[in-house]
């Protein structure tokens, strides 16, 4: 009996903070000050990225990374993916055992870019965390998340050895669960007839940073669990587990 399973794959058309000097920008930046000296935590983590875009501000990285430990402190699990990601690949601010460390608490709460980064870093030669246990572990659980990178990733791997049982248990079992496709240049690709494409949309910066603002003009502790949750596609890289935007935070890495 043939069993033909379909697969949920997301195409994000995310919004991306980048440096502005507007006033509309700086007015953003001082109503998100304010929102996190109310306690937030997601005010505090994305203040963290418009110190790091300068946005409304001068591109402060050690600012931004101050930031998102706060905000990592308080619950935000992206906080915990921002300031890991600053830890391994910004030349200042390098310390690898600090970057796994918060890389690691948000892949175990499924933050997907953690998973695929981690899986990168372990994977990598020439970076210091060469583990190819680990490797597998992390980079399986992108493979089954469907990363949209995944592909590219299986053949760098294939290139100086193959996927077995014996080096990559996890990974060649979810490769044999759902295998990969070529297109017409040879490629693997995620088998698009069995992948229902949804492309999610984000919608301008400014409605994204106004509507987040509303969930914070009351102190935090006044609003508790009555906090509402925001939708996915409203909040800045939700959805980002684009591998090629990922690797290029990652410039030192080779395999």
């Amino acid at each position: 009996m043939l069993i033909v399973t379909c697969t949920l794959a997301f195409q994000a058309k995310a919004s991306k903070l980048t440096e502005c000097n507007t006033d509309t920008c700086a007015e953003y930046f001082k109503q998100y000050q304010a929102a996190a000296t109310r306690g937030h935590a997601g005010a505090m983590s994305l203040l963290g990225q418009l110190y790091q875009a300068g946005y409304g501000t001068e591109a402060n990285i050690k600012k931004a990374l101050h930031y998102y430990k706060k905000a990592a402190k308080g619950g935000d699990i992206a906080a915990h993916y921002k300031a890991g990601l600053i830890y391994l690949s910004d030349p200042g601010f390098k310390d690898l055992n600090k970057g796994v460390r918060y890389l690691e608490t948000a892949a175990r709460k499924n933050y997907k870019n953690a998973n695929f980064l981690l899986g990168i870093a372990y994977l990598s030669k020439g970076f210091g965390l060469h583990d190819l246990v680990k490797a597998d572990s992390y980079l399986a659980k992108s493979y089954q998340d469907n990363h949209p990178d995944m592909p590219a990733v299986i053949e760098l791997i294939q290139t100086s050895q193959p996927i077995t049982a014996e080096n990559f248990p996890d990974l060649s079992l979810a490769l044999a669960n759902q295998p990969l496709a070529k297109n017409e240049n040879g490629r693997l690709v995620w088998p698009h007839d069995e992948t229902e494409v949804i492309t999610i949309t984000s919608p301008p910066i400014e409605e994204v940073l106004t509507e987040q603002l509303v969930l914070y003009r009351r102190p935090a502790k006044a609003l508790g669990s009555r906090l509402p949750n925001s939708q996915c596609k409203n909040q800045f890289g939700c959805y980002s587990t684009s591998g090629a935007e990922g690797l290029l935070d990652f410039p030192f890495i080779r395999f």
